[in-house]
């Protein structure tokens, strides 16, 4: 077993056990901390369009976990086996296969609208409303994946599908050693191989680019509307992960207008639409009778200008809202040699996408934010309290940039000073900052729904700023932010169920009652939350709570606490005995967001930023 392996192993065993410090005493919630930290990596990487921590069992079934597609047509279940030991220990056949047997049991009672399996979960709330959003959604999922997850090393072994009711079922194992190659961001993601010829028992005529000597090639052909739905549909938002414009596109849910055009004038959706540009590793082209060639096989297939198209065509099949027979899509697809495909693939997506000025600020003002909050990080050192040492936050920009940090250190000694200069419970990533800015401007709505989605919208937002100011004094009001999450994360501690959403109202309604003054500054000075302050955010949680687990009336409140009206009913409480928060605000409003202005220094471009910095691009459009 590889060194590199052990320390990444210790390093979700480390996580585990800080996270665990602040929430429910346990093995569960070790089980529900690992789950998140699988739910997390493979939203990030798009395996999975989204996910959520809820954990039941009883003496047949065993569920850690659920994802939902937004089209509703593809669900994704979790069971989760904790072992905790290091190194990691091969996990038996046998227990691997009884977990997803239980898992699959789970599955078949959800779906049976007979025996509705949520009148029987009693006392587990964020179960029961799993169970519910199933069974909501049982005449629209057409695919079910069984996910095992585990902290030990399981064998490679292929699953064979099931069918349920008519529904595919597959089933996958990530243990941590897959774990490790996902999150790794020197590893690049499993190349996704479209098999036209033994999916669809076709091939698609195509024009072939002549040769040119250059270093790519191209073809030209149509794709009919069905097959491109069907291969998102497969891949999801994997198809869009090189691309963050088209991913925005994706997630911004379905166009009027290509709606309109598929369910009214279908036949002219080749004339009205401007089709797709994907890029590819390799094509294997057949021969047609006649000489044509033709596409029989794709590598590492890309999607990166048409995701809007891509995932409206998807959409409208899912949801039976019309029949694709007519539509065609025309696409370009170049054709680059995968040891060029870091390097020409962003170009490729930049200039495809070149039409629009707010998809040009995509692939660089995004960027360009975390980059230079990175650089804040590295230079900012936290106010010196008596007789303590000054430390750094450390803001990770791209996965793994901590551990890496850290291994670079050649001697224990100079570990041990990266280590006390820079405190693992002092690291905040990108999904963080989209969580404090979002709820710090009044959206708990929008930061309940999964960190990949909210960071999807938080980059909207700062695209159609044209980019933001960053630096260091809202460096160092995030970190203040920081620190008041992580005390409401401790004070959440006892609620079993609902804590994210708890936590994000909590400090919403903080935030909106004093009119966006809360001391931000204060929090960064001391390095800590006033223990008064501590007390008002408990007497307001416990209000926040109370209303989220009772104003659905028996709905499903993972769901509710996702909308709008959530929003406008929780932020409006009035809350007694909360006087003294008046004590820790400013004179006027903090705005953490600030526009760039014209005459700011040029932004940092992708091919100026450090190498690191295109796993930005890869996180952004791997969100479901």
């Amino acid at each position: 077993m590889s060194t590199d392996l052990n320390a990444f192993a210790a390093s979700i065993q480390d996580d585990i056990s800080a996270r665990a410090a602040s929430a429910p005493a346990g093995h569960a919630s070790q089980v529900d901390l690992l789950t998140s930290i699988f739910i997390d990596d493979l939203s990030e990487s798009g395996e999975i369009e989204n996910g959520e921590v809820a954990h039941y069992q009883n003496g047949t079934m065993h569920v850690s976990g659920y994802g939902l597609s937004d089209a509703g047509d593809r669900l994704d279940l979790f069971v989760t086996m904790y072992r905790g030991a290091l190194p990691p220990q091969s996990v038996p056949q046998a227990e691997v296969d009884r977990r997803l047997r239980r898992l699959l049991n789970f599955l078949k009672r959800a779906l049976d609208s007979a025996s509705p399996l949520a009148a029987t979960v009693v006392g587990v709330p964020a179960a029961r409303d799993m169970a519910m959003h199933i069974l909501e959604h049982r005449t629209t999922i057409t695919r079910v994946r069984l996910h095992l997850f585990t902290d030990g090393l399981v064998k490679d072994r292929l699953f064979d599908s099931l069918t349920l009711g008519g529904v595919k079922v597959s089933q996958h194992v990530w243990d941590i050693q897959r774990l490790y190659r996902n999150q790794s961001h020197r590893q690049q993601p499993e190349p996704i191989v479209v098999d036209l010829q033994g999916t669809f028992g076709m091939s698609l005529p195509c024009l072939v680019m002549p040769a040119s000597g250059q270093d790519y090639s191209a073809c030209l052909t149509i794709f009919p509307g069905t097959m491109l739905a069907q291969i998102y549909r497969e891949y999801g938002p994997r198809l869009l992960e090189r691309n963050v414009r088209s991913f925005l596109q994706a997630s911004g849910g379905i166009n009027r207008g290509i709606r309109q055009t598929i369910l009214k004038e279908p036949g002219r959706f080749l004339a009205y639409n401007n089709g797709i540009s994907a890029t590819a590793s390799h094509i294997e082209y057949v021969d047609l009778p006649g000489g044509q060639r033709a596409i029989g096989r794709i590598h590492d297939f890309q999607i990166v200008n048409g995701g809007q198209t891509t995932a409206s065509l998807h959409r409208v099949m899912a949801r039976k809202e019309g029949d694709l027979g007519q539509v065609h899509v025309q696409a370009k697809i170049s054709i680059v040699d995968h040891g060029q495909m870091t390097e020409m693939v962003p170009l490729i997506s930049r200039y495809a996408n070149s039409q629009n000025k707010i998809e040009e600020a995509d692939l660089a003002a995004n960027d360009t934010f975390h980059v230079r909050l990175e650089q804040e990080s590295k230079k900012t050192w936290t106010p010196a309290p008596a007789g303590a040492q000054q430390t750094h936050w450390f803001y990770e920009r791209a996965r793994g940039q901590y551990r890496d940090a850290e291994a670079q250190q050649t001697t224990p000694a100079r570990r041990r000073a990266f280590q006390r200069e820079n405190p693992k419970e002092q690291k905040f990533v990108k999904v963080d900052v989209a969580r404090f800015i979002n709820i710090w401007d009044g959206q708990p709505e929008v930061v309940s729904r999964g960190n990949q989605k909210n960071f999807a919208a938080f980059t909207v937002r700062m695209t159609g700023m044209g980019g933001a100011r960053v630096n260091r004094e809202l460096f160092q009001r995030l970190v203040g932010l920081s620190l008041l999450f992580r005390e409401a994360n401790t004070l959440a501690r006892q609620y079993q169920a609902y804590r994210v959403y708890i936590i994000a109202y909590t400090i919403a309604w903080m935030v909106h009652h004093t009119g966006q003054r809360l001391n931000l500054d204060l929090l960064w000075r001391e390095q800590r939350v006033p223990a008064e302050l501590i007390d008002v955010m408990r007497t307001i949680m416990a209000a926040v709570q109370e209303q989220i687990v009772t104003e659905p009336a028996g709905a499903n409140v993972t769901e509710w606490c996702k909308r709008e009206d959530a929003r406008k009913h929780v932020l409006g409480l009035a809350i007694a005995g909360v006087e003294a928060l008046d004590q820790y605000t400013v004179k006027d409003p903090i705005h953490l967001l600030e526009p760039l202005p014209p005459e700011e220094e040029p932004p940092v471009t992708l091919e100026e930023a450090p190498a690191d910095d295109q796993e930005s691009s890869e996180v952004l459009a791997s969100v479901g």
